[in-house]
Formats: structure tokens, C-alpha cells, sequence
């Protein structure tokens, strides 16, 4: 099992990937959820992909080891929202007395104690990456390492790609541009969408249909899904209609149901 991190500059709602899975970004670091790598791997890629397609990709040379390692310090939350509680479990096979455990959570706070297993529930107050470490020391014998990656995510920032994804789809309708447009959306929708969108575009009437979408407002918002309310004012009336959006296979959020 592998995570990866990492940091990426680009607009609002560039989406990464690692080997074809998906990341989470915050704040311009990514993150990774543990993944499995045979020991066919011999690199991992990262690839950063923007709402209109373009690429960019990193690699490094891994090598893999076969065989499980003597300790294990997982935690069945690796991607939250922040603050973020989460337990973390620490084991390891090494057949020693144990005298200390230790786990640097890399927020300025540790533990200390003397037994394996779950670990008291440490909560990550504030959005990040995070590399926990733990530390087992024996009456005799090495010590023995293990660390695990988490990723405390800010809920504005999940907001601000949704409506940047969403602007986007508006400016791109405004500016007749229908290809740009369906972009924004997921596969099916764009194959419904994109003979309507171009009628609309001979007909100079698609610009106006933006001017109608309206705006984003409350709704629930998920690490690889969302339900979002889009409000418009008609004749004085407020009128809202769903907008679902979830994340693609490059991590990307688009418009899958409106």
C-alpha cells in the first residue's frame, strides 16, 4: 500500500490523479488515499487535469518490495473534512516486549502510551496533509516505524470549485461556445446536451439561457459528490432547480444532473 502527495498551481478545480487514482486537493497539496502497487510498478505518475482538458503530469521511480512490513499504522479515514476526528490503529508483529509507543501527528501534538491497537482519537483542526508517525520501542531489539498520510479538507474550498465549475459552464454558454460548455459535464449529460446546446447556438440563443442559469446556493456537499440548489429571480419570484455534480475519474468536479 502506497499514498502520495505532492503540490500542483493551476486554476480552480484542477483535478489530480496518481496511477489512475483519484486525489483530493486542498490549498495547492494533494493527497492520494492508500492504494495498492505491484511489484510490476516501477514509477508513479501524477497527472493535473483542468475543467477544459489540458494535462500535466510528473512521474517518479518507485521500486516495490513484496511482502506485508512488520508494522502498520493505518486509519480507516484518510480523507475527512476539517476538523477532522479521526482513530488511528498501530500494529505490528514484531514478537518483543514493548515499552514505549509514540505517535508524532505532524499538527504539534503526539501521543504517548505503552499498547498496539486503536489509538486514542486524535482530531486535525485545520485543512492540510498530514504524515503521522509512530515510533514502537522495545526492552531490547530496534525500534520499528510506521506512518500513514491524511488529508483534512476545507469545505469553502470543495465550495469554490463547484461554483467555479459552474461559472465556468455559464461563461462558456455566454460566449456561444458549446464544445467549451459541455466540458463542464460528466459524459452521459454532455451527449444529451450537446445537440441542444448547438441548436441553441444557431439560433444566437444559448447566451441568453446562461444569463437564466442563476446562481449556486445551499445545498450538501460530499468529498466526491454534490447537491447544490441554483437560484433565479423570474418576474420577482425566486426559483431554484438541482444541480448534482461529482468528481471524475481525474478527480475534476463536473455537472452530472441539472
Amino acid at each position: 500500500m502506497v499514498q502520495v502527495s505532492g503540490t500542483i498551481s493551476g486554476p480552480p478545480d484542477t483535478g489530480v490523479s496518481v496511477n489512475g487514482i483519484r486525489a483530493y486537493v486542498n490549498n495547492s497539496q494533494f493527497a492520494t488515499p492508500p492504494f495498492v502497487v505491484d511489484t510490476s510498478t516501477s514509477s508513479l505518475t501524477a497527472q493535473a487535469t483542468t475543467i477544459d482538458g489540458l494535462t500535466a503530469t510528473a512521474s517518479n521511480t518507485v521500486m516495490s518490495v513484496p511482502g506485508a512490513p512488520a508494522t502498520t499504522l493505518t486509519t480507516g479515514t484518510p480523507v475527512g473534512f476539517s476538523p477532522l476526528p479521526l482513530q488511528f490503529n498501530l500494529m505490528t508483529n514484531v514478537a518483543q516486549t514493548i515499552q514505549t509507543v509514540s505517535v508524532d501527528y505532524e499538527d504539534s501534538t503526539s501521543y504517548n502510551g505503552t499498547t498496539l491497537g486503536n489509538l486514542p482519537i486524535h482530531t486535525y483542526s485545520l485543512p492540510g496533509v498530514y504524515v503521522a508517525n509512530a515510533t514502537i520501542t522495545f526492552t531490547s531489539g530496534p525500534q520499528q516505524t510506521a506512518s500513514a498520510m491524511v488529508i483534512a479538507i476545507a469545505l469553502l474550498e470543495q465550495r469554490d470549485d463547484l461554483c467555479s465549475a459552474y461559472a465556468y459552464l455559464r461563461a462558456q454558454m455566454a460566449a456561444n461556445q458549446v464544445v467549451k460548455a459541455t466540458q463542464t459535464m460528466t459524459g452521459d449529460l454532455s451527449t444529451r446536451l450537446t445537440p441542444f446546446f448547438q441548436a441553441m447556438a444557431t439560433n444566437n440563443e444559448i447566451a441568453g439561457v446562461a444569463a437564466q442559469l442563476g446562481t449556486l446556493a445551499a445545498g450538501t456537499i460530499g468529498l466526491d459528490a454534490a447537491d447544490l440548489l441554483a437560484i433565479r429571480d423570474v418576474s420577482g419570484q425566486l426559483l431554484g432547480y438541482p444541480v448534482h455534480f461529482v468528481r471524475d475519474s481525474n478527480g475534476v468536479w463536473r455537472i452530472n444532473q441539472m
